[in-house]
């Protein structure tokens, strides 16, 4: 069996990303393994409320909810994955372990808020990808999602 992993978060194109792993999954009958990367956009502001990780564990639940929405097909095959860690090297181990055909993420964001993002977060996940990957990397634009 075909297995696809695709980088999933809150942003628009990695929302393409998952529309367009999932079309292709039920075109070759391939498992998909959603990995969303646990970061800063998963932790509350207050870091010390006792609540912390309960509201971790509902906002991860929430992305889970909304690949479900996604993946409506009884014969639809996934697995989520919510992994701490660098992104890059995540995606490449999720990749290896399971044998993907390729790895599948949205386009890199621009703009002021994504330069901050990059400088924080040590750089764009589809260069690394592409330089660090064994496997196939897909990098699909948002403008993917409005083409269904």
């Amino acid at each position: 069996m075909d297995n696809l992993v695709v980088g999933y978060d809150h942003h628009p194109a990695s929302h393409a990303a998952l529309l367009f792993a999932v079309d292709l999954s039920r075109r070759l009958g391939a498992h998909v393994h959603v990995v969303h990367i646990v970061d800063l956009g998963d932790e509350p502001l207050n870091l010390d409320s006792a609540e912390r990780q309960r509201e971790v564990d509902r906002r991860l639940h929430a992305h889970q909810e909304a690949v479900q929405q996604v993946f409506n097909r009884p014969d639809d095959r996934w697995t989520f994955h919510a992994l701490e860690g660098p992104a890059v090297k995540v995606l490449t181990s999720i990749g290896e372990t399971h044998r993907a055909t390729m790895i599948i993420i949205g386009q890199p964001e621009r703009g002021l808020s994504a330069m901050l993002e990059h400088l924080i977060t040590g750089g764009a996940v589809s260069r690394g990808l592409l330089h660090h990957a064994a496997r196939p990397v897909v990098v699909v634009p948002e403008l993917m999602d409005s083409r269904k």
